[in-house]
């Protein structure tokens, strides 16, 4: 096993400790692999909020490294964990290539909201007991659209949840194959863009 597999499993053991991703991307910058650049710019993105003016310069420079040469974090697995449960709330940690942990509060039918990393964030789209909060995830080479789907059995009955980050299906609970007909109206509907990958 080489000295940069001996990093990555040590990444992929604990993916939210940015340190050893800093010691590997200085490791690969003393071997003159620029990707080194790319893990370094990855840390600042997780961490630097949505909003914040750097931001689309660095996404372009993170984008444009990765096509250029690879991302060598690219075969980080996507891990979600629920860490926190309530009786309409939860808390889901993401680790691997997004890296955020986020909410869903429900309070009852159209009352509820989600925050990333502690700040609120909403968009509501409501359709016949189904509620949709959408918003951006900061993702490994810019931002992810980002949802989560509730079914609500009643106004106060949560019966199911999921959230999606893309396409993919990061968590999910309850019994969704009830609501097949409802999910596929609410695909249609509009979705705000934030770029990134």
């Amino acid at each position: 096993m080489g000295e940069e597999d001996t990093f990555l499993r040590a990444i992929i053991a604990d993916p939210d400790d940015d340190g050893l991703r800093l010691i590997y991307a200085d490791w690969l910058e003393e071997q003159g692999d620029p990707r080194g650049e790319l893990v370094r710019l990855q840390c600042w993105l997780t961490n630097l909020a949505v909003r914040d003016g750097r931001r689309p310069a660095l996404e372009e420079r993170a984008r444009r490294l990765a096509a250029e040469y690879g991302d060598p974090l690219a075969c980080l697995p996507q891990k979600s964990e629920l860490i926190a449960r309530g009786w309409v709330r939860r808390v889901i940690r993401l680790t691997g290539k997004i890296r955020a942990t986020v909410e869903y509060n429900g309070r009852g039918f159209g009352y509820d909201s989600a925050r990333v990393n502690g700040k609120v964030v909403r968009r509501h789209v409501q359709c016949k007991g189904l509620s949709q909060i959408e918003f951006p995830l900061p993702g490994p080479l810019g931002l992810i659209d980002a949802r989560f789907i509730a079914y609500w059995e009643t106004e106060w009955t949560l019966d199911a949840l999921r959230l999606y980050a893309g396409d993919d299906l990061l968590y999910t609970e309850g019994n969704w194959r009830n609501y097949t007909a409802e999910l596929a109206r609410l695909a249609v509907g509009p979705r705000p863009t934030h770029g990134g990958a």
